[in-house]
């Protein structure tokens, strides 16, 4: 799908994009997901390299692309943009046992002012709260813009029809599902 519009999933990590980036994939996209250097930079405030990456990818998802759907937005006239959304509880319970997994991280400093969630919870779900609020009324009332719920809407029926694009006959990849 190389020549059609720009996909950029501009939902926080822990909400189905990466069960959204192997779809993604799976449709023909070339498809960029999370680049830590490229998280520095924008904390840095270098947006021009940042962008130039976006151009030799179909789709992008994960740090740092979600903090950047305004100026993709103005970039990228005809792109498509989802926003995935979860419950933010047990968005916060995945956060956290990720987390327990990966040790303190740069990007969740750069992303919420601490290298971990654990005993900094308010923080964590102000800042997830406050991006997906802040998205959807950017996109209010656009064309171009579709939010998925990961408990019950990811899949590719409503992928599909909003990209435009036919379903395959294939279960929707999702990666690391939890109960």
């Amino acid at each position: 799908m190389t020549a059609g519009p720009k996909v950029l999933c501009v939902g926080f990590h822990k909400t189905g994009t990466t069960s959204l980036h192997h779809a993604l994939e799976a449709l023909g996209l070339r498809c960029k997901g999370f680049d830590g250097e490229l998280l520095g930079l924008y904390a840095a405030g270098e947006r021009s390299s940042i962008l130039a990456v976006a151009e030799s990818h179909d789709a992008l998802r994960d740090w740092p692309w979600p903090l950047l759907y305004r100026e993709l937005a103005e970039r990228y006239l005809d792109a498509r943009f989802i926003l995935t959304v979860r419950e933010p509880s047990s968005w916060l319970k995945s956060l956290m046992r990720h987390a327990e997994r990966t040790g303190p991280t740069e990007a969740r400093r750069i992303v919420y002012g601490h290298a971990m969630p654990h005993g900094h919870e308010e923080r964590h779900l102000e800042v997830y709260r406050r991006h997906n609020e802040a998205v959807t009324d950017f996109f209010r009332g656009r064309s171009n813009f579709l939010s998925l719920r990961t408990e019950n809407e990811l899949d590719y029926p409503p992928l599909c029809r909003f990209l435009g694009l036919p379903a395959p006959a294939s279960a929707f990849p999702h990666a690391y599902r939890t109960e």
